[in-house]
């Protein structure tokens, strides 16, 4: 069956794909839920939770709250959190309930404007959908509220930890990176979720960094993880088939790389192309568990978590390398 997962656990939701992207930017961030997403978000799939303060607040909605829409409850709510933190925004992210109950987003953000004199956005997430797919939505919202001005050298663009391990550079963790963004001269896009503002704005960038190359010995090999991920670490090795469970951007495919839908399509990927050697987050070893060729960990956040985390990409890499 199409989206039954028996041996996976869930990967990060799109909720938790637009809270990592609004994470660091300065604005109180709504999770308009009952308290488990906002609990989900932050005690799994946010890495920065444990270091890095950011004003995440849960609606706290009871089952008649969300239906007979009690708004003035949620506006007090947000009352109390400005109270008790600055704020440059405000963010309201959707969730399930909201998302069945056809909630208006756009009319509690001008509610919210016109009461406490702060921008609002509006993140339409349902939780039905995978964590790139929500970063999408959260790039498009904030770069429709900024103001544009001044400008970039380079900048990157799809960068969260949900999807690499951390980085240095100047990502888009400022409004102010937001607002220059048009005038980037160019950008490294780490994620597909990143590509639509590029290319928007006719950016120039690379798709990726450029890791060099090391010696590895020929094998089939499949690489498992986000599309830009993949990419470099196949540019890096030297050969691989990319294959991911979340977005893939065409331009960026080989004739073998395949989009996942389910972990059958995972199964039966390994089973008739005979890989030799396999690259991805060891959780998705649980669905090869007859599997007999070279296992390489190449941990990924919105898959495992915290399980197989690395301090930081030269940390990630030296493993790596080791291992080949």
């Amino acid at each position: 069956m199409k989206g039954l997962f028996c041996y996976l656990s869930p990967f990060a939701p799109d909720i938790s794909g637009a809270v990592s992207v609004l994470y660091e930017l300065g604005g109180i961030i709504v999770i308009l839920d009952a308290g488990g997403c906002a609990g989900n978000t932050c005690g799994f799939d946010e890495p920065r939770w444990f270091t890095k303060k950011s004003a995440i607040y849960s609606a706290g909605l009871r089952d008649l709250d969300a239906i007979l829409g009690r708004d003035d409850e949620l506006m007090d709510k947000i009352a109390g959190a400005i109270e008790t933190t600055s704020a440059n925004f405000i963010a309201l992210v959707g969730t399930p309930v909201p998302s069945v109950i056809a909630t208006d987003y756009h009319a509690i953000s001008k509610l919210c404007e016109k009461r406490f004199g702060l921008p609002c956005l509006y993140i339409e997430t349902t939780g039905m959908k995978y964590y790139d797919v929500g970063q999408q939505m959260a790039y498009a919202a904030i770069d429709h509220m900024v103001e544009k001005k001044g400008s970039l050298d380079t900048v990157y663009v799809g960068a969260t930890p949900l999807d690499v391990p951390f980085i240095d550079g100047d990502c888009l963790t400022s409004l102010s990176s937001y607002a220059a963004l048009p005038q980037a001269k160019q950008a490294i896009v780490m994620s597909v979720s990143g590509l639509p503002l590029v290319r928007k704005y006719k950016i120039p960038y690379t798709f990726g960094l450029n890791l060099g190359h090391i010696d590895v010995q020929p094998k089939k090999t499949l690489i498992i993880s986000q599309q830009v991920w993949a990419h470099m670490i196949r540019q890096w090795m030297g050969q691989g088939d990319v294959a991911s469970f979340f977005m893939m951007d065409k331009e960026y495919m080989q004739p073998n790389d395949v989009h996942l839908d389910g972990e059958l399509d995972l199964v039966k990927l390994v089973k008739t192309r005979k890989y030799e050697r396999i690259l991805c987050d060891p959780l998705l070893m649980r669905a090869l568990p007859d599997y007999t060729g070279e296992f390489i960990s190449l941990p990924h956040f919105a898959v495992s978590g915290q399980l197989y985390q690395k301090a930081n990409i030269e940390a990630y890499l030296s493993d790596l390398e080791k291992a080949l």
